[in-house]
């Protein structure tokens, strides 16, 4: 039997806005140059409007019919004015500045990204639906896919300028639908009320931080995936009508930017949860946000998501529609980290002269063909010369809160994926697993990335306040002038730290001055005047204008008792302030990292007795947030070890060996030398241990780890058992 490709309609509608961009033809560095006049500035300035809301996924959907076979699909859409006028009054506009950003950190290469938004100015929703601007042109009532924006401007009130394959009971279309703003619950007495009828082919796309609007719904951001999963999981299995229209489709896609996507299916009995995630990248990673921002994310992947459902249209009948959504959501993903790097055009070299505004200002577009390209699956160059890449992950919904991705993927093979990462590289052997990387720090373990991300976040709201004024006899910056305060545990030898000091040396945190970090062993103190020594040389720290970041290490050891350094630091921790005879002195803004020297976790550290009578609770209730740091020895129910192990045994080697990331170890390390390492039970000082292993043998000029290049056995009796390593090295 021969397939013919049919002809196919869609139509595509919405609320309908000019997007304006206004251009200062000045880089950052030029506006900040001494002696730049205010009308100078404002010369190199031009205001260009772009399509946007329905008529941006229209200028989208468009390039897909050009070329393929998608070339039979004929886009329906209303007739918008050709050139639009910013005071035009049945026009919604939203209004945005661009400035010249480098398009990487590579590259002096700038392109047009927004700079700042300055809001909606909203038309009435009587005048613009009475303005005939969403009326669909050529509308048919036998269209396959509508696609509607709803961005909450009113058109889903409106029943006028509905599609008629929606208001035509007779049709069952497939509906895309891009929801933008606050979702209501009013909503479901409009369009909602005609698509809850139409559900098993309604595919909704919505954002996380739409969501986060609705009260009474928690999704955290920027702590890990599992947990955004896990949060976005338990939102649209709430009893709440906000979120039943979106559970009534049979496709929920919620954004996380550039770097990831929540699909909820309900193709099988109960619904399933899927999570297409960058490995590397959390959504608040700052890469999308540190050279400027852009617009138009959740247009581009609904876009997306629309061209898969228009290719399933396309193919032989009896297929299904899940894997072209994904697939949608993949290469959506794609183009939006397209749509950051080439922004809003090139700017050109002679950008800031005063004549080339003309020039340039026709320059200044969104890049929908390169955009297309993507989501068609064209081979395009990037600036990095790297192609994204985007894992993909079930959600494991029982039980919540303890799932994570590394177990889900790789949990039968926990020994063979440690050995991939030794021999293969962290980056290739963890190519589906979430990771993060400070500086020398990298991590794949959920637990100590939620304590990291959440620590992160923590001193980057903290360093960005500033003091507020104070007010005649009320003290109200005091708050501002209150340590934070950390509390970090961990193994001996986990590199408590090196790690408080990479995650929060790469903080980018515009406009504040730089972290001088100081650190104080405790049990090295005598008395209670070196507390007060090391404030003072904190306050120094400050008067030079830097926040200062000390590590007070083994802060729980013996002094006068169990604990006994806690009490002096509940005033510091409290009040910023400390007493130094009859005098009292401020510390100012800065950062406590209390890390543990005798406790290796949260729990045991309360179980240390004379707790309570120490004031632990006390000092616990000062404390904002926690990291807890897992070792790399074998311990009961912690399979996970084996990945730290080998990810620290592999970091290492590189720099012993000399080695690229990309560089194998295959054929250059001895089978029963990775047993040893990886076999071996416990290190006696835990990563130090296993560092001074790979340093004492003799590596030096070697292209070769082999078992005599190993210590003695009396050097490896120092950092493990070295009967035990010579068992695993034999297995």
């Amino acid at each position: 039997m021969n397939w013919f490709p049919r002809r196919h309609t869609v139509v595509v509608t919405g609320d309908v806005l000019a997007d304006w961009l206004i251009s200062h033809h000045m880089s950052l560095e030029a506006d900040a140059a001494e002696g730049l006049k205010w009308h100078a500035s404002q010369r190199g300035s031009h205001l260009d409007e772009i399509a946007g809301g329905a008529r941006l996924l229209a200028d989208l959907m468009s390039e897909f019919t050009k070329a393929g076979l998608l070339r039979r699909f004929s886009i329906r859409k209303p007739e918008w004015p050709k050139k639009v006028d910013w005071e035009e009054s049945r026009l919604s506009h939203y209004f945005a500045t661009l400035r010249p950003y480098r398009i990487n950190d590579d590259t002096k290469a700038e392109v047009w990204r927004i700079h700042q938004k300055l809001g909606l100015k909203a038309c009435p929703e009587d005048v613009s639906h009475n303005s005939g601007y969403c009326r669909v042109r050529n509308d048919a009532s036998d269209a396959e896919l509508i696609v509607l924006a709803d961005v909450g401007l009113g058109y889903n009130k409106d029943r006028r300028h509905w599609p008629e394959a929606i208001k035509d009971d007779s049709r069952d279309p497939w509906i895309i639908i891009k929801l933008g703003g606050e979702i209501k619950s009013g909503q479901e007495a409009g369009l909602w009320a005609e698509l809850s009828r139409r559900k098993n082919k309604v595919i909704a796309v919505t954002t996380a931080d739409d969501l986060r609007r609705i009260g009474g719904i928690e999704i955290s951001k920027g702590i890990s995936w599992e947990q955004a999963a896990e949060d976005c999981a338990e939102m649209l299995r709430k009893e709440d009508s906000r979120v039943e229209m979106l559970a009534q489709s049979r496709y929920v896609i919620v954004s996380f930017g550039p770097a990831g996507a929540l699909i909820f299916s309900r193709d099988r009995l109960g619904g399933t949860y899927s999570l297409v995630f960058d490995p590397v990248k959390l959504e608040s990673a700052p890469d999308f946000r540190r050279n400027g921002t852009m617009w138009g994310y959740t247009s581009t992947l609904t876009a997306s998501v629309a061209y898969g459902i228009m290719s399933f249209l396309a193919g032989p009948r009896g297929g299904q529609p899940a894997g072209f959504v994904k697939q949608g959501v993949k290469r959506g993903l794609e183009a939006m980290r397209m749509l950051y790097e080439q922004g809003f055009g090139p700017v050109a070299a002679d950008a800031r002269i005063d004549n080339a505004r003309d020039q340039e200002a026709s320059q200044i577009k969104f890049p929908t063909e390169d955009i297309a390209r993507v989501i068609q699956g064209e081979e395009v160059s990037w600036a990095n010369g790297e192609i994204p890449h985007f894992a993909h992950a079930q959600v494991d919904l029982d039980p919540l809160d303890s799932w994570t991705i590394l177990q889900d993927n790789h949990g039968g093979s926990l020994e063979d994926l440690a050995r991939q990462i030794v021999l293969d590289g962290i980056n290739r052997a963890l190519a589906d697993v979430p990771r993060l990387q400070y500086g020398d720090v990298i991590t794949v373990d959920r637990q100590e990335i939620e304590g990291f991300e959440s620590v992160r976040s923590l001193v980057q709201e903290y360093a960005r306040k500033r003091r507020p004024p104070s007010l005649p006899g009320k003290n109200r910056d005091q708050k501002a002038l209150q340590p934070l305060s950390i509390a970090v545990f961990g193994e001996p030898g986990s590199g408590k730290s090196m790690a408080v000091k990479e995650v929060i040396s790469k903080l980018d945190v515009p406009n504040v001055d730089d972290f001088k970090f100081e650190e104080f062993n405790l049990s090295q103190f005598r008395d209670t005047s070196d507390v007060a020594d090391a404030l003072h040389l904190l306050r120094d720290d400050r008067l030079r204008g830097v926040i200062p970041v000390v590590l007070w290490d083994e802060f729980d050891t013996y002094f006068d008792g169990e604990l006994g350094w806690l009490r002096y630091f509940l005033s510091p921790m409290q009040d910023g302030t400390f007493r130094q005879k009859q005098v009292i002195h401020t510390i100012g803004r800065s950062i406590f990292v209390f890390a543990g020297g005798v406790s290796r976790s949260l729990d045991s550290f309360k179980d240390i007795p004379n707790f309570k009578e120490a004031k632990g609770p006390d000092f616990l209730s000062r404390v904002r947030g926690t990291i807890e740091l897992r070792g790399i020895d074998r311990q009961t129910g912690d399979e996970s070890y084996l990945i730290r192990r080998a990810i620290i045994l592999r970091s290492i080697l590189e720099i012993e060996m000399k080695l690229a990331e990309k560089d194998t170890l295959k054929g250059r390390i001895d089978q029963g030398v990775l047993n040893g390492f990886l076999g071996v039970s416990r290190f006696n000082h835990g990563v130090r241990s296993l560092k001074a292993i790979v340093l004492n043998s003799s590596l030096s000029g070697e292209y070769y780890f082999g078992r005599s290049n190993l210590p003695s056995e009396s050097q490896l009796n120092l950092h493990v058992d070295a009967d035990e390593f010579s068992r695993a090295m034999r297995t």
